[in-house]
């Protein structure tokens, strides 16, 4: 499953959630990327999973994340 969003003016940097839970208690993955696309390997289709992404940058500054994207 590849996960694609637009770049952000001014972040170098993104934090992409995956959950199975809406309220992201406990996603399946966190992870800090330099470019504006994630490449999962652990997408399971019999499951219903929920995506959001912050951006930012390297000094510390983070946004707020996206609204929650479900996958279909």
């Amino acid at each position: 499953m590849i996960f694609e969003w637009e770049d952000v003016p001014g972040a170098n940097q993104y934090i992409i959630e995956i959950s199975s839970d809406p309220e992201f208690k406990k996603p399946e993955v966190i992870e800090t990327l330099l470019k504006t696309q994630y490449v999962w390997n652990g997408y399971n289709p019999q499951k219903r999973y929920y995506w959001r992404v912050a951006s930012g940058n390297t000094n510390g500054r983070m946004g707020l994340f996206s609204e929650p994207t479900e996958l279909k």
